[in-house]
């Protein structure tokens, strides 16, 4: 707060000031530098394999980069899967595809 107040008074003159694309520049690195090492803006990401609960089935996992777990979006469901055992399921369903197995609907 105290930073953003300093900051706030001085603002118009920083913007008009020979050196306010190099602040600019820095405040910029020190965003991307911050939201990095605090995991701030990482995304959700909608995984393509159905839930592995017989009960539920759908297309409704997605997994928070930097998680350990995909999670199951159905509110009646909540299923958490090991990030690793979701990514050898993956891998089993695309080898068994390759070969002939399995056709995409049922993956």
């Amino acid at each position: 707060t105290t930073c953003i107040a300093w900051l706030s008074a001085r603002l118009d003159e920083i913007l008009t000031a020979p050196f306010a694309v190099d602040f600019g520049t820095e405040v910029m690195q020190w965003h991307r530098e911050f939201t990095n090492k605090t995991k701030a803006g990482a995304r959700t990401l909608r995984k393509p394999l159905r839930c592995p609960r017989p009960q539920c089935r759908l297309l409704t996992l997605t997994w928070t980069e930097g998680d350990t777990y995909v999670c199951c979006s159905n509110p009646d469901c909540g299923a958490r899967i090991p990030l690793a055992e979701y990514e050898a399921e993956t891998q089993r369903l695309s080898e068994a595809l390759q070969r002939g197995e399995l056709e995409a609907e049922v993956a």
